[in-house]
């Protein structure tokens, strides 16, 4: 079958923003459900991003539902017994912006790279479409995909192409594309090869969803890609749908520096809180960052 079309080049686009520390006097403590404030001294100082506009005339960019947004309200950490960091918002989009924004900036100045891996699903797109809108520099930025639906990539149903044409089209970043039109377990290998090309390859950032059943990426429940201890990439067969996907596995998931769950609206509170409380069989309560930061971004 002849290889249907990787999308259409890029465009590039100026950079945009340049990252600025902000004094220690304006950190804000950060909740966690395992002791409630942490000490400033624990923090690293947060970034913001300062428009690139000739110097003198530097003005932070805040967006609304950032980590000083008043709008945003913190769960109370009394409910649940584990670690992790959980925070309320009624401005999703902004706030998921913001986030993924000042990680890049951080990264970019540490360590010269921000890697980033996408989830898919609708909520995340309203996120990449504000990044369009923004659009910061990416030229330093690797983007990855958590889990990929065994489709080309112009098919509709297709993660990437719903990031191609929601901001990528758009961004100079590096896009490690999986290629599901492949052979399920040849798409895996192939991933795996392009993530060599980056000695030492670990996520700054994962952008997780979660569905109804509790799966996160395209780690289902019921599904033999749970059991997965070394691989990085799999192809994993999906028995509740009959289906293969291409997922990122729980190992090289937790072993991102950061990750984030994003979910929107109220309709997945309850199972939100159940994995939260733990003692479940869902996927998502896996995800446990073996030396990096959990956050649940939550919006209303």
């Amino acid at each position: 079958m002849e290889k249907p079309p990787h999308g259409t080049q890029p465009l590039k686009v100026p950079p945009v923003f340049v990252p600025t520390v902000v004094p220690e006097r304006e950190w804000v403590p950060i909740q966690t459900r395992k002791n409630g404030f942490r000490p400033k001294s624990l923090e690293k100082p947060p970034l913001r991003l300062t428009p690139a506009v000739p110097d003198g005339e530097h003005q932070p960019l805040i967006l609304p539902g950032n980590t000083r947004d008043s709008l945003r309200r913190r769960t109370h950490f009394q409910q649940f017994p584990s670690m992790s960091d959980i925070l309320h918002t009624t401005k999703f989009v902004d706030a998921a912006t913001q986030h993924i924004l000042n990680h890049a900036a951080r990264a970019i100045v540490e360590r010269g790279r921000f890697f980033l891996a996408l989830s898919g699903g609708s909520t995340p797109k309203a996120i990449y479409q504000k990044l369009a809108d923004i659009a910061p520099d990416t030229s330093r930025w690797v983007i990855t995909f958590g889990d990929e639906r065994c489709v080309p990539p112009d098919h509709a149903q297709s993660n990437f192409k719903m990031a191609h044409e929601a901001w990528l089209y758009r961004a100079d970043a590096t896009v490690l594309r999986i290629k599901a039109e492949l052979d399920p377990a040849a798409a895996a290998q192939d991933y795996e090869a392009q993530l060599d090309a980056f000695p030492d390859f670990r996520h700054d950032l994962i952008l997780l969803g979660m569905g109804d059943d509790g799966h996160t990426a395209s780690l289902f429940p019921g599904s033999e890609g749970l059991q997965e201890t070394q691989r990085r990439v799999i192809a994993n067969f999906v028995p509740s749908l009959g289906v293969w996907r291409i997922t990122l596995t729980f190992p090289f998931i937790n072993a991102a520096r950061s990750i984030v769950f994003l979910v929107n609206g109220k309709s997945k509170q309850s199972l939100v809180e159940s994995i939260l409380r733990g003692g479940t069989d869902y996927p998502s309560e896996r995800i446990t960052p073996t030396d990096g930061q959990l956050l649940w971004l939550l919006g209303e």
